[in-house]
């Protein structure tokens, strides 16, 4: 599935789009974002499914117009602003990205996902060392203070916990382009089913 309402005229495409975005934007004020066990300041949460929604529904450029309106939104109303808003937002943008190379080169929804990871695991890797290493000294011996603390480790060389930090947010960022994709197809594919029904009606 993609760009499945691609033939829409761009004033129902732009209603979708800013429905499906403000339906994001409702999600992240409700605040129920469930924090990754070993490093609780990473947190899955379901606002990139509406998103990933319009990816779906109307091809890559309208989920990056929904990416870009919730970042904007998210630089008001998100915490560790203007960093965490931004952090989601190429997080988004990577999953998306990744998601429409592997869908062009192989129209399956598996390469799709393994590329979205992939590119994700990349870019917030990269951002990640940037903000931990680069804006924030001392925010490796931060971040492994919670992998210390949770798994009992005993961490004592700098390469040993930038190695684990990298690791275990690389197991999240995948874990939770799962979790976006996954439902988002599911639910992409019953409404679809159901759009048909009603113009076949």
């Amino acid at each position: 599935m993609y760009s499945v309402l691609g033939h829409q005229n761009k004033t129902k495409k732009y209603v979708g789009v800013s429905l499906l975005t403000a339906l994001a934007i409702v999600f992240a004020g409700l605040r129920i974002p469930i924090p990754f066990p070993i490093l609780p300041y990473l947190k899955f949460d379901i606002t990139e499914i509406p998103i990933f929604i319009v990816l779906i529904f109307y091809g890559f450029k309208y989920s990056v117009i929904s990416s870009v309106l919730y970042w904007i939104i998210l630089l008001n109303i998100g915490d560790f602003t203007p960093i965490g808003p931004t952090m989601k937002f190429l997080a988004i943008l990577s999953t998306l990205t990744g998601y429409t190379i592997g869908y062009k080169v192989s129209r399956g929804n598996i390469v799709g996902l393994v590329c979205s990871a992939i590119v994700r695991v990349i870019v917030m890797s990269i951002m990640n060392y940037i903000v931990l290493v680069i804006l924030m000294p001392g925010g490796i011996d931060w971040a492994a203070s919670f992998i210390s603390k949770i798994l009992g480790l005993n961490l004592v060389s700098y390469y040993e916990k930038f190695l684990l930090v990298l690791t275990f947010t690389m197991i999240f960022n995948i874990l939770h382009t799962i979790i976006t994709i996954v439902p988002s197809n599911y639910i992409s594919s019953i409404l679809i089913r159901r759009l048909k029904l009603i113009v076949k009606s």
